[in-house]
């Protein structure tokens, strides 16, 4: 066994003389270094738990961040594609009366013409093949 501090300290006292709790000097001194590394076990205890704690914080903090990241995502996701729909309507709007004012037709205005003409076409077509037999029919 190591020998006591306080018999180091002190050399006219015995090592073995009763403490003030009746204990030897010797395991007076042992109790101490216990109790001194129980003080730094106790702090580091302390701190872990502490730690634990600000770790735990910084979880739930994170976990907070990222739903309200993930809830303005959707949110602006909606909100463009409400926007984008809008500025295409504006964007076919102005475009028509563009084209109005310049008197231009557009491809589909162009489309729906040629149907038109092509019924009006084969109307004549038949008008035409019944005047024509008509005329034969006449001279026959």
């Amino acid at each position: 066994m190591t020998p006591c501090r306080a018999a180091l300290e002190v050399p006219d006292r015995p090592a073995r003389q009763p403490s003030r709790r009746g204990l030897p000097e010797e395991a007076c001194c042992h109790v101490e270094e216990q109790r001194g590394s129980g003080v730094r076990e106790g702090a580091a205890d302390r701190g872990q738990k502490k730690f634990s704690v600000i770790q735990g914080q910084a979880e739930k903090t994170i976990k907070e961040w990222v739903a309200k990241g993930h809830e303005l995502q959707v949110t602006t996701a909606k909100r463009t594609k409400a926007l984008g729909h809008e500025v295409r309507k504006q964007a076919e709007s102005f475009q028509n009366r563009l084209i109005q004012a310049a008197g231009v037709a557009t491809q589909s205005q162009i489309k729906v013409l040629t149907r038109e003409l092509s019924k009006l076409s084969k109307k004549v077509d038949a008008l035409v093949e019944k005047k024509a037999a008509a005329k034969n029919d006449v001279r026959a």
